[in-house]
């Protein structure tokens, strides 16, 4: 049977290719973000300091960062079946390989091979699939459905995993059994879209790529909104931090830090996403709301720079840090309903995206290097404190470049991505 329309399978079987479409996107990432729960012991297992440890979330970063742009030219010709499998099959064996807590140098390769398992040849492969076994008029209910699918599942076996850890006892050793239940669930799913899912015919586009790119290159609007996604994504990427700030700073044990860390990563995610949406279409502009929230993002960072890093200020600071987590996850709900707010060409929709994604995801390839070099010269608070002052200048910059990006797309008549004269 083959899966190339909605009308040719059972709705039974659609909702468990959905489902574990779900399931798997939602671990996938998990292996490689595994700091943003478990920092602590995560770091402490691999013997690392925190800067060889942000080395690795470079390195993923870097390599991710040059798979968005040929991620779509594989997913149209090969087959999304074996693209789906391969990624999450080979995904989990990096997991597996990674709870033996090897050398720094493997880890290291491991982390590289995430970044082409994790994007190359997973993501657009799963929105092919999902718009291929849906029809036109349920697409927006079922992406939405895998958005919550991928929240709900991350949610779980986070949970799930810091609770097991803390009954036996925190141990550092016994982290590798937290991994290789992540790896065994991707695993599975891996091998569920083998089976459900079978062998779609390439779908070769016509249009010259390389034109494609070389237009969107000339479009000032594209930079500014690449430039918006940066700021922000600059302030997720050092959400992880907030993590170790916890166990170190105010003296959170990790299973309580870790808990706080999945509400903040996972629960928030499937909150704020919908929020920014809502906001985005009452106020009729997603780069309004961004100047909003960097505004927002930027009182938020401020005060996490001036409180006081001691107990009487713990619940002040989990507040705070649960509420920089909401803007964050609104904003990066909604900065890519720019491209559509900008009535992009149909044509050039993917390049874009490509583009602005390259572009705005570039701090997972260097920030985490950074602030890791930070905490290990300058330990004791101060560390952090260069942290939180290098994200009030990006949130900043956030607030200045989306005000241009409006006042561009005003003289514009309401189109601004329109290549330059």
């Amino acid at each position: 049977m083959s899966i190339e329309g909605s009308e040719q399978i059972s709705a039974g079987r659609k909702w468990l290719i959905i489902f574990t479409l779900s399931l798997g996107a939602g671990l996938i990432y998990q292996l490689p973000y595994l700091r943003f729960t478990y920092y602590d012991p995560l770091q402490k297992a691999l013997g690392l300091d925190h800067t060889s440890f942000g080395n690795l979330m470079s390195v993923y970063g870097l390599v991710a960062m040059f798979m968005y742009w040929p991620g779509g030219w594989i997913a149209d010709r090969f087959s999304s079946r074996k693209l789906l499998t391969f990624s999450l099959v080979a995904t989990a064996c990096g997991g597996f390989w990674l709870s033996t807590f090897p050398s720094y140098y493997i880890c290291l390769l491991i982390h590289a091979i995430w970044g082409v398992t994790s994007i190359l040849t997973f993501w657009s492969a799963l929105v092919k699939v999902i718009t291929r076994i849906t029809s036109e008029e349920e697409q927006g209910k079922i992406f939405g459905f895998i958005e919550g699918g991928r929240g709900i599942s991350a949610s779980l076996v986070a949970f799930s995993t810091i609770a097991l850890f803390s009954w036996m006892g925190e141990k550092t050793s016994d982290f590798s059994i937290v991994i290789n239940i992540y790896s065994v669930i991707i695993f599975l799913s891996g091998i569920l879209c083998w089976f459900l899912l079978e062998d779609n015919a390439s779908e070769i586009k016509s249009g010259d790529v390389i034109k494609d790119i070389l237009v969107v290159l000339k479009m000032p609007a594209a930079w500014m909104m690449a430039g918006v996604i940066f700021c922000v994504y600059t302030g997720y990427a050092a959400l992880s931090y907030t993590t170790p700030y916890m166990t170190e700073m105010f003296g959170l044990s990790v299973a309580t830090a870790g808990v706080l860390g999945t509400v903040r990563t996972q629960i928030l995610k499937a909150i704020g996403g919908p929020i920014g949406g809502m906001l985005s279409q009452k106020f009729g502009s997603a780069t309004r709301v961004i100047r909003w929230g960097c505004i927002a993002m930027t009182f938020s960072l401020m005060a996490f720079l001036l409180m006081p890093a001691n107990s009487s200020f713990l619940f002040l600071m989990i507040g705070n840090m649960m509420i920089f987590a909401g803007i964050i996850f609104a904003l990066r709900g909604i900065y890519f309903s720019t491209i559509k707010e900008g009535k992009t060409p149909a044509t050039l929709v993917g390049a874009v995206a490509e583009f602005i994604s390259f572009v705005g995801y570039m701090p997972d390839s260097f920030i985490y290097t950074l602030i890791g070099h930070w905490l290990d010269k300058y330990p004791g608070g101060t560390g952090y404190q260069y942290m939180f002052m290098y994200m009030i200048l990006f949130s900043v910059l956030g607030i200045f470049i989306s005000t241009i990006l409006i006042r561009y797309m005003k003289r514009n008549n309401g189109v601004y991505l329109v290549p330059s004269k």
